[in-house]
């Protein structure tokens, strides 16, 4: 199953294959505590950790604002 299938199921009130997985990190956490712990440095977590549901940064806004414009 899809992340999108998976997210479109949950908030249909139907049962996935299993639960959506999403979370958030603050930057500083990452990047003081996780890069010495063997983290790999620039890594997105959503990419790194396989997340169901990303978040969309503000640059990522401004320029999809930009071009749906």
């Amino acid at each position: 199953m899809t992340s999108r299938e998976r997210m479109t199921m949950l908030l249909n009130k139907k049962i996935p294959d299993r639960m959506g997985l999403f979370e958030h990190f603050w930057p500083e956490t990452i990047r003081d505590c996780w890069v010495n712990e063997g983290y790999p440095e620039g890594e997105e977590p959503g990419d790194y950790f396989d997340f169901d549901l990303k978040l969309v940064e503000r640059v990522h806004r401004q320029a999809l604002n930009t071009f749906v414009q």
